[in-house]
């Protein structure tokens, strides 16, 4: 087996260092990660429901579906019935949902709060 001059085999210090910030990183983003597409894709169904008609869905129809959609995805903990505002125009409808939740970003780490702010403007169908 050739052996190279420059190759001794060794680490040093910095390289452990940066393999435990590295592996510090991962296990962050994998605990976070889930609050945020949890968020943007309930963004998404509440976009979705601000855009039906104004006629066949009455604010209490669309406070009750978005309360259902609230339950399937396991949101009932962060938002309930008073974080939500619905207001109905002749043309638009909005939304605004306030709640935040919380994510351990690293062992024996207080979980940090993320608060988020959801506000759904469109015009109705």
């Amino acid at each position: 087996m050739a052996v190279r001059k420059n190759e001794r085999g060794g680490t040093t210090i910095s390289n452990i260092i940066w393999l435990v910030v590295l592996s510090a990183a991962v296990y962050a983003i994998w605990n976070v990660s889930p609050v945020y597409i949890d968020h943007y894709s309930f963004k998404d169904k509440v976009d979705e429901l601000c855009r039906l008609d104004r006629f066949r869905n009455t604010d209490d129809q669309i406070m009750d579906k978005l309360l259902k959609e609230v339950r399937e995805r396991k949101l009932t903990e962060y938002i309930n019935r008073t974080s939500i505002q619905i207001r109905t125009l002749e043309t638009s409808r909005s939304i605004r949902i306030d709640y935040e939740r919380s994510a351990r970003m690293l062992p024996g780490v207080s979980p940090k709060k993320f608060r988020f702010s959801l506000l759904s403007d469109q015009p109705l169908l």
